[in-house]
């Protein structure tokens, strides 16, 4: 990934990849259909989802944003997620009309009335208007099932134009109005999700743009949250009186339980709404005590939402620790997944209990001891390489992992650690040697890693390998050569024509020019993804016949 970009703050302080990564799925099936290319669907996936993360996380339109910053932003999460972009539109690309999966929601074959109902998010519309409705195994229909099963994908609908009988998704949603009677070659079946009673169909076939009729146009709005939770505070529910100390148990809860997931979970059970950094702040956090709360009443978002002020204490060598984007983004966005309500954080006043005076002469030993005292991150990830070799596994410098706990920005810290666990730079480039040198790979083993290999299948083995430090590199990285032969294997040309490339002889010189070009790309490839996994950056990787 290119370390280039300039990350406008705007985005950097409210996209939390993992959510984000999470919604882009749900796009995939219509930005597929509605681009050209993969350039063009790595693009408008990504823009897709900003806008709709930026409307319903924080209400904002994604035009009043500097287009600028949303260019350069677009452009970053494009080159962070390129091999999942990739990954999604080849996927897509290959299953695009199957539906021959495992699990079926369908029951009994119907006749449906003329006109059904499907309801959707107002993000999807300009999307359905122009391609219609594609058939997708989405998050509410794969929850009936669980996520170890695959699903025919497939459109839902409601057999009735009563209002009482659609689905309800809390959300203002757009409303589809479906002919039947234009699509008759369209099979519908009962929803064996729900009981006979109800109204609820399925079908498998896509819905063509003239078939179906915007009949309500949504805004996304939570339809219940705001008016239930005003009506509790103008009935008495919650004693307004009481409000700091009601919210000052929701608040301290909240961060228990933060310090819980810091504290006890792994690379595997890390929830994704949480960020590896938030574990640094707590370390120094002591008790918080909300002081006063206020109802706003003007507030035209999702959730009800309250101003909070605080107080906190906290243990520290220095004098004073920002913790304003910890209440902000972290405390906030937990209490909003577990209550359903929105605090607005204002830190009234800060209270070091630390005993120790912060001077600028000491300004070295203080670093010193602050690393000592909260290296979490070094902590963690030791931890995951113990796990893995434990388990008779290779540990590796995993640069998604990385990503995943948003911890990008700290990645040369982190491979500074890895390199240190393996036993410095000389061990490591012995394990790197250790891990190739003699031993034989597959192109399955190539495409495990997101590498395409085309029409070729082929065995091949490390002859020899080694690494040449050169200060010609912009960045001074090491170049890496290796020698290689081929065990066996063939390619499909894309005449149709079939080759055994342990047989050069029967393959005239022009042809195995080409070929050879192609099999020492797809092997650099695969060698530079593993030992930068491996902990190493190298800047090229030169191959040769073994």
């Amino acid at each position: 990934m290119s370390n280039d970009h300039n990350i406008p703050p705007f985005f950097k302080r409210r996209i939390d990849h993992h959510k984000f990564e999470k919604m882009m799925r749900k796009g995939i099936s219509y930005i597929y259909h509605d681009s050209k290319s993969l350039e063009e669907f790595k693009w408008k996936l990504v823009q897709a989802t900003l806008e709709n993360y930026l409307h319903y996380k924080y209400e904002i339109e994604l035009y009043t944003v500097p287009v600028y910053d949303v260019s350069d932003f677009i452009k970053y999460m494009v080159d962070t997620y390129e091999p999942v972009l990739k990954a999604y539109y080849y996927n897509q690309r290959k299953n695009s009309g199957n539906i021959n999966e495992n699990y079926s929601p369908a029951g009994k074959e119907i006749t449906p009335n003329r006109i059904v109902i499907h309801k959707s998010s107002p993000v999807w519309r300009e999307s359905i208007l122009r391609i219609g409705l594609e058939v997708s195994a989405g998050d509410c229909y794969t929850t009936y099932v669980g996520y170890g099963e695959k699903c025919i994908p497939a459109i839902f609908a409601t057999n009735s134009t009563n209002k009482r009988a659609w689905f309800d998704s809390t959300y203002d949603d757009d409303v589809w109005g479906i002919n039947t009677e234009m699509i008759p070659k369209v099979k519908w079946y009962k929803d064996r999700h729900f009981e006979s009673s109800k109204k609820h169909i399925v079908t498998f076939d896509n819905i063509p743009p003239e078939a179906i009729e915007l009949i309500h146009e949504g805004n996304g709005r939570s339809l219940w949250r705001e008016s239930i939770n005003d009506d509790k505070l103008s009935k008495g529910s919650i004693n307004e009186s009481n409000l700091a100390e009601t919210f000052n148990k929701i608040v301290n809860k909240s961060i228990n339980t933060i310090k819980n997931i810091c504290d006890t979970s792994d690379n595997e059970t890390w929830p994704d709404w949480l960020n590896f950094d938030t574990c640094d702040v707590l370390d120094t956090l002591g008790n918080v005590n909300v002081k006063n709360v206020e109802k706003i009443k003007k507030n035209f978002g999702k959730y009800p939402m309250f101003n909070v002020y605080i107080d906190v204490n906290f243990s520290s060598v220095f004098e004073w620790v920002d913790y304003d984007d910890f209440f902000i983004s972290t405390v906030a966005s937990d209490i909003i997944r577990t209550h359903n309500i929105r605090l607005i954080f204002h830190i009234d006043e800060q209270n070091n209990t630390h005993n120790r005076q912060m001077e600028s002469s000491s300004k070295k030993l203080i670093k010193k001891i602050l690393k000592e005292e909260t290296n979490l991150l070094k902590k963690y990830f030791t931890k995951v390489w113990d796990t893995k070799k434990s388990e008779g596994k290779i540990p590796m410098f995993n640069l998604k992992q990385i990503s995943n706990l948003g911890l990008l920005k700290r990645v040369d810290e982190i491979r500074n650690y890895y390199i240190e666990y393996i036993g410095g730079q000389e061990e490591l480039v012995r394990n790197i040697k250790n891990y190739f040198i003699g031993k034989t790979f597959t192109t399955q083993d190539v495409e495990d890693m997101d590498i395409g290999v085309g029409n070729y299948d082929f065995v091949f083995k490390i002859v020899d390998m080694s690494f040449e430090q050169t200060n010609i590199t912009a960045n001074g990285d090491s170049e890496l050569y290796a020698s290689f032969d081929i065990i066996e294997g063939t390619v499909d040309t894309f005449n149709g024509e079939h080759y055994n490339l342990t047989d050069h002889e029967l393959i005239n010189d022009e042809l195995w020019w080409e070929l050879d070009s192609e099999i020492k790309e797809i092997i650099e490839n695969f060698i530079w993804h593993t030992v930068n996994s491996l902990g190493v950056e190298i800047d090229q990787v030169y191959l040769e016949w073994g």
